[in-house]
């Protein structure tokens, strides 16, 4: 689900834009379905060796996903905090989506969106989200405010 729904919807406005970040989207896609697939693997041998095989090659990748390397954690690529804003924000985005099925907006539509948030630090990672949630939403524009509505 967040590969395809949220990784994939927040890069696409980037491919048209900056080749470099577009390069970039890329490999981090590359990366994650080549880890998909073999984590996948003990459980689906079949359809993952197919779907690996279709993979852009590195130099030095095995032939087969049979003898490629089972995934381990990385602890470097580990970030809690952007965990943390990341989940807030996917919150956000479904409260806001549960709201247009509520009232039946249609996906053409893009409506305006407040979000009102409580604390001060809740009000930063909102504020550096709101292009993301505006992505996420198809929203016309996302304005967050503070407790005090400003």
């Amino acid at each position: 689900y967040e590969l395809c729904d949220v990784y994939l919807e927040l890069s696409k406005p980037l491919f048209g834009s900056d080749p470099k970040q577009a390069a970039a989207q890329q490999a981090v896609l590359h990366t994650c379905l080549d880890r998909a697939m073999r984590l996948l693997h003990p459980l689906m041998p079949f359809v993952t060796e197919e779907l690996w095989q279709r993979l852009a090659r590195s130099e030095g990748d095995p032939d087969s996903i049979v003898i490629a390397k089972y995934p381990e954690v990385e602890a470097g690529l580990v970030d809690e905090a952007a965990e943390k804003e990341i989940k807030a924000m996917l919150e956000a985005v479904g409260v806001v989506r549960s709201m247009r099925d509520s009232y039946g907006i249609k996906p053409s539509q893009r409506p305006a969106v407040y979000i009102r948030c409580r604390t001060a630090d809740m009000l930063a990672v909102m504020q550096g989200q709101a292009d993301n949630i505006q992505t996420l939403c198809k929203a016309g524009e996302v304005k967050v405010l503070g407790a005090d509505g400003e």
